[in-house]
């Protein structure tokens, strides 16, 4: 069976544990007989009275409608800003991460065993464009190529060239490098993918455990692989971030070995080249977001931890809090007026401007787990996270 890593809140496991999706992982169901094993990936999503009350994890805006995603493959949409949910038709019962929408109708999302789903109906109905066993799947060739340096470097140390020490320590390392980059690109298939941004209705990027990267340029029917093109080797990539000048970042998680700082790997053209851009920080980032009333963009993750950049990534600075937290930090969103707003779990939402020299946490009472935002028409939000949608005021507390 395929490995079922419940991700978003947890996007590096070895890190985190499991945070939301185990909270509500108290529970299953399945619309097959016990005896008859259907995968996810091949069984419609089940419509339920209460997807809009179970763990979702990611929301965005078409239009005017606003549109959810997360467990057993439950997307729901809303034409009144939050107040009333219908259930989409779904291809899946896979748990499902991210959301993106470039316009009112063409949208996709990305979750587990590396699933992107497509719309071009406003999200009402979506059709599976890939998953990691599909036979146009570019995790295919990503394994064979891994597979066949292995070999070479394995046969390398059987048949070496020299004598000299240094190069059959040389040819050593590189089998095991090898041998590892085998092992890791192996887990693609079943692990989840973890954001999606799209420049277009044709040319978009999707990021994911285990450094996976993938482009497509038509709309997701077709995609390449480009994790070589981060100075990437594990670790999670968790977000990705892309403006129309053509800056595009990813947020990653923390490198295990001792005295690593995150990641955040940007570039100015929309992808072609890129830069590794080490921080100071040793935590793991979750969520980007850009303010284009102050024009920085803004990064987030574990502790509470807020960083921005008002050059394009190339620098980033911390963004202090008004209270020490250990709480984790997932998701934000800057208002029309120019403030931003940031959730986590344990009822974290975090509210200030550019100009505040802390930004102010408000704890919810009830602690609820928070995975994404979007801001209301009306002024006020409408979060996703452990119990479903919640409609929220500035301060987080409920309408």
């Amino acid at each position: 069976m395929r490995n079922d890593l419940n991700v978003r809140n947890l996007i590096s496991s070895r890190l985190l544990g499991a945070i939301v999706g185990c909270l509500a992982m108290t529970f299953s169901f399945s619309a097959q007989s016990a005896t008859e094993f259907v995968d996810v990936l091949d069984a419609p999503s089940v419509k339920m009275p209460k997807a809009s009350k179970s763990l979702l994890l990611d929301i965005a805006r078409a239009g005017d409608r606003l549109i959810a995603v997360g467990q057993f493959g439950h997307i729901v949409y809303s034409d009144d800003d939050g107040k009333n949910w219908t259930q989409a038709e779904v291809p899946v019962q896979s748990q499902l991460n991210a959301v993106h929408f470039v316009n009112a109708k063409h949208g996709w999302v990305v979750g587990q065993d590396a699933v992107v789903l497509g719309t071009s109906d406003g999200g009402e109905t979506w059709t599976k464009l890939h998953d990691g066993y599909m036979s146009n799947s570019p995790i295919h060739a990503v394994i064979k190529d891994a597979e066949e340096k292995r070999v070479a470097a394995e046969y390398a140390i059987d048949n070496p060239n020299t004598d000299d020490p240094d190069e059959l320590i040389d040819i050593e390392d590189a089998f095991y490098e090898a041998d590892d980059l085998a092992a890791v690109v192996k887990k693609h298939q079943t692990s989840p993918l973890l954001d999606v941004w799209f420049k277009n209705e044709k040319e978009g990027f999707t990021v994911g455990a285990y450094a996976q990267f993938y482009y497509t340029k038509n709309g997701g029917k077709t995609w390449t692989s480009w994790r070589d093109r981060l100075d990437n080797f594990e670790d999670h990539n968790n977000a990705i971030l892309g403006l129309k000048d053509g800056s595009l970042f990813v947020a990653s998680e923390k490198s295990n070995y001792d005295g690593a700082k995150v990641k955040v790997y940007r570039s100015t053209d929309f992808g072609e080249t890129w830069e590794n851009v080490a921080t100071d920080f040793d935590r793991s980032l979750y969520g980007l977001f850009h303010n284009p009333k102050s024009d920085h963009v803004y990064a987030m993750g574990m502790s509470g931890l807020v960083v921005r950049s008002d050059d394009r990534g190339a620098s980033w600075t911390l963004h202090p809090l008004n209270l020490d937290t250990e709480f984790l930090s997932f998701s934000g969103v800057a208002t029309k007026r120019g403030s931003i707003k940031i959730v986590g779990n344990n009822g974290q939402f975090t509210t200030g401007t550019s100009r505040s020299k802390k930004l102010n946490v408000y704890l919810r009472e009830d602690r609820v787990h928070m995975t994404s935002i979007v801001e209301a028409a009306d002024g006020n939000f409408v979060t996703t996270g452990a119990r479903g949608i919640n409609r929220v005021d500035a301060q987080g507390r409920d309408l």
